[in-house]
């Protein structure tokens, strides 16, 4: 009963994390003053801005509720390689989005000259920022994650739409991640909305997730308690477990 109210548990915090993912829908343009088009989500969360603490927490809430959601899948799923790997890729994007919101970014590029020249300075200096460091590994750890686990779950019986579409979510957001990256390391316009977009499409996946969490948790019992116990090694008892008679043996003195 335990395991499955924790699991239970962890998908509504999944769902509650896909939400928070995207929290930036909350915020009002003329409010920020920042371009949906030109500049990213985390800049929502500089220090100063208008409700940049709301924004950190949710980055923290949103973390939380994907490790709480990875670590339930890892229970949920079918054993393997895949499961484990997936899952721990899931719980790594959690991680970040965590320290995103434990160490922000230092100025906003979009809006401010001068911390636009520094980002142009080149790769290192994006580099060294944590917060660049942190969101460029979350997400690669996400749709690393998502492939994983969509290999897996396309394989149970009756997959539903999420479950057969989640290798072709994860090469859609590698993609739009690589366009992303060309469109700022050139510092060209349309950045923000590629980003938004990604950043929508985890989020449902995340709560889709959830979902399917929710409904595997109710109806069936953990992937553990369904295998059959591992059969100790050695031959059989004749007779008995092999289900065969022993032959006797011929009679030499007849």
């Amino acid at each position: 009963m335990i395991p499955r109210t924790a699991d239970t548990a962890a998908a509504l915090g999944g769902i509650v994390g896909g939400l928070a993912f995207s929290s930036f829908v909350t915020d009002l343009p003329s409010r920020s003053r920042l371009s949906m088009m030109g500049s990213y989500v985390s800049e929502l969360s500089v220090a100063g801005r208008p409700a940049s603490g709301r924004f950190r927490a949710t980055d923290i809430v949103a973390g939380t509720g994907i490790v709480l959601l990875a670590a339930a899948l890892a229970r949920r799923m079918p054993p393997g390689r895949r499961r484990w790997s997936g899952c721990c890729a899931l719980a790594a994007g959690g991680l970040a989005s965590i320290v995103d919101g434990l160490l922000p970014m230092a100025c906003a590029p979009s809006v401010d000259a001068r911390c636009r020249a520094r980002h142009r300075t080149g790769v290192v200096t994006q580099v060294a920022d944590p917060h660049v460091v942190s969101s460029l590994a979350g997400f690669s750890a996400l749709i690393l994650g998502i492939l994983l686990v969509a290999m897996i779950v396309r394989r149970l019986p009756a997959p539903g739409p999420w479950q057969r579409s989640g290798p072709i979510v994860a090469v859609l957001l590698a993609t739009l991640g690589a366009a992303e990256v060309a469109l700022g390391m050139n510092d060209t316009y349309g950045v923000g909305l590629l980003e938004r977009i990604q950043i929508l499409i985890i989020s449902g996946w995340l709560c889709a997730a959830g979902v399917f969490l929710l409904r595997r948790t109710l109806t069936r019992k953990p992937t553990r308690e369904r295998l059959p116990p591992p059969r100790p090694p050695g031959r059989p008892r004749a007779g008995r477990s092999s289900g065969t008679a022993t032959p006797t043996p011929p009679n030499l003195h007849s």
